[in-house]
């Protein structure tokens, strides 16, 4: 299994609370604007989460079932992981 994500590398401050807050913005007549609630967005906006990189490793590696380290004739060979920042 692969899990390919990707993020921007700068997003203005949200002005939802909370941590891990998504950014709500919508453009009209050319101009963006930043909504406070996500339950503004009325189809027509943006919602952008920030990425936790280290927890997604974290959940894919545990998601992808156990790598055995030990080298002996019941176990499977495991394959060493990477991750790609």
């Amino acid at each position: 299994m692969s899990l390919i994500a990707s993020d921007f590398s700068y997003l203005p401050d949200v002005s939802i609370p909370g941590e891990r807050a998504p950014l709500v913005s919508t453009k009209k007549d050319g101009k963006s604007s930043d909504l406070k609630s996500y339950l503004d967005a009325k189809g027509d906006s943006d919602i952008f989460f920030p990425t936790d990189f280290w927890l997604l490793e974290r959940i894919d590696h545990y998601c992808s079932g156990p790598v055995s380290l030990w080298k002996d004739k019941s176990s499977k060979k495991g394959k060493k992981r990477r991750t790609i920042t």
